[in-house]
């Protein structure tokens, strides 16, 4: 049986077996891989230390931090998704603070990625990774643009598959179009057929 096989029977992807509620593993299995990976890294981590290379992967590592910029960025990756996850549970904010009504963060948070925004679209670059310079006449970058078009495209192919309005996702659609009566009256878009 191969992995994706697995993965889709909800077994644990190594041995097969059941797997557990939080994991693509089985207890046994995530104990013998994080067993390995800690004897691994305890081998490593020495020789990576003394040779100032960073203390997850073994790459050179940004001067004062123990990590190099990938681990990094994967780290603070990892601790938002945990962190989002977290809040989406409890109705609280990314940082602790309770949501602003039926919203997924607080005031101050919301003012603060507001000031991010408007920021990074002043200085020309993409509003939404930051990193990339934004087209021109535009806020985003053409890589982030793309992947925003392939997200509300499936999101809309869905929603129409569902017989749900493509706008609001809420209500029945009109059939033969991908909005429903309330959306388009208030013009919202879209309203036409998906293909």
């Amino acid at each position: 049986m191969t992995r994706a096989a697995r993965d889709a029977a909800g077994l644990c992807l190594r041995c097969g077996k059941s797997r557990d509620a939080d994991s693509k593993h089985c207890s046994p299995c995530r104990a013998m891989l994080r067993k390995c990976s800690n004897k691994f890294k305890s081998r490593k981590l020495p020789a990576w230390k003394a040779l100032g290379l960073c203390l997850n992967c073994g790459k050179d590592r940004v001067p004062g931090i123990t990590l190099c910029v990938e681990c990094r960025e994967a780290k603070k990756r990892a601790a938002a998704r945990l962190r989002e996850r977290l809040s989406k549970k409890k109705g609280v904010c990314f940082c602790g603070q309770p949501s602003d009504g039926n919203k997924k963060e607080c005031k101050t948070c919301g003012q603060r990625r507001r000031n991010a925004r408007a920021e990074a679209i002043a200085k020309g670059i993409c509003q939404y990774c930051k990193k990339r310079e934004s087209e021109h006449g535009k806020t985003a970058c053409a890589k982030c643009r793309d992947k925003r078009r392939r997200a509300c495209r499936m999101r809309a192919r869905r929603l129409y598959d569902l017989g749900l309005c493509t706008a609001c996702g809420k209500r029945k659609r009109t059939e033969g179009l991908a909005g429903c009566p309330v959306c388009r009256a208030r013009n919202r878009r879209p309203t036409k057929k998906v293909a």
